[in-house]
């Protein structure tokens, strides 16, 4: 059987630029008084957290990252990243809220960005490379 091999790569500016983000869409979400936004978007980063350094990484051992580099730090932050901004989206567009074209486009010109800012400033970083396996070479390192 053929093994599936997904995988992500970026600069680590892609990382920090997103974590700053990260915390002006938090705190603009509590400047709204969007209180169960936030909090199911924090709860589906630690659900994410859970699946992918829980299962993925210490029960399938099938999650590897380059060497010099964290994985508990690097999925630490693609977990929040991901589940926080999905969920937070997904809560928005479930209880309508009367913003919801202004944090669609923030969220999406984020997405669109972050990786032409990170191109931009940092070129010829060395790339993170992270992978998730289907099979025995997930035990191997990248």
């Amino acid at each position: 059987m053929t093994d599936i091999i997904a995988r992500r790569q970026f600069a680590p500016l892609y990382i920090w630029l997103d974590i700053a983000f990260l915390c002006v869409f938090l705190a603009l979400l509590l400047m709204k008084k969007k209180y169960m936004t936030v909090l199911v978007g924090l709860v589906m980063g630690v659900v994410y957290m859970l699946v992918d350094y829980g299962i993925f990484h210490l029960v399938c051992h099938s999650r590897t990252i380059s060497e010099g580099h964290s994985l508990f730090l690097v999925l630490l932050w693609m977990s929040v990243s991901y589940g926080f901004t999905n969920f937070t989206w997904i809560w928005l567009w479930l209880s309508k809220d009367e913003h919801l074209f202004e944090w669609s486009l923030l969220i999406l010109g984020w997405w669109f960005c972050c990786p032409l800012l990170t191109q931009t400033f940092a070129p010829d970083a060395a790339p993170i490379i992270i992978q998730r396996t289907t099979g025995e070479i997930g035990r191997a390192h990248v």
